[in-house]
């Protein structure tokens, strides 16, 4: 199975925001951890690529690991009848 790479980056992006979210952690409070601008923090969450090393970084400060900022591709639907 093969996935997209801008559908991983967009699920990446979008698992980062609610690992924040539900840590109670704003997108100001995130840059200033990571000693970057809330700008550039905000386009990792709009889905700007990261790097590993960024993603590493956020993991740690998340409390989480890398895997789980990284979400499984969905998986494709089966046709009826194609068995």
């Amino acid at each position: 199975m093969s996935d997209r790479p801008e559908a991983a980056v967009r699920r990446v992006a979008k698992r980062i925001a609610e690992i924040r979210r539900a840590n109670g952690i704003t997108q100001d409070e995130m840059a200033e951890q990571l000693r970057c601008a809330t700008k550039n923090y905000q386009r990792i969450e709009y889905g700007q690529n990261v790097t590993i090393k960024t993603l590493t970084r956020i993991a740690n400060l998340l409390g989480v690991t890398v895997n789980e900022l990284v979400p499984a591709p969905p998986r494709p639907k089966r046709r009826r009848g194609a068995d």
